[in-house]
């Protein structure tokens, strides 16, 4: 993953959770088109989450054994100290 920006005053050690979603087409490939991260700090660094994602491999969805289209959901959680 690309280095994240967080400022010093989120530094508390209190959990921080970024939700990232994206559709994944049915070769495994991610459609950036419908990227998405929600969350503090997932504005400042939606560039180094898209490129993460953009450089992942994904395994297709399957659907009566058949690979599909499916949206791709992840929960990242950050502890951070001064």
């Amino acid at each position: 993953m690309p280095p994240l920006q967080f400022a010093m005053s989120q530094a508390t050690g209190a959990a921080i959770q970024i939700d990232i979603e994206v559709a994944i087409d049915s070769a495994g490939v991610p459609i950036m088109s419908t990227f998405k991260a929600f969350g503090p700090m997932a504005t400042e660094n939606r560039d180094a989450f898209a490129q993460w994602i953009e450089s992942s491999k994904f395994r297709p969805a399957i659907h009566n054994g058949q690979p599909v289209e499916a949206v791709y959901h992840r929960q990242l959680t950050f502890h951070l100290e001064r």
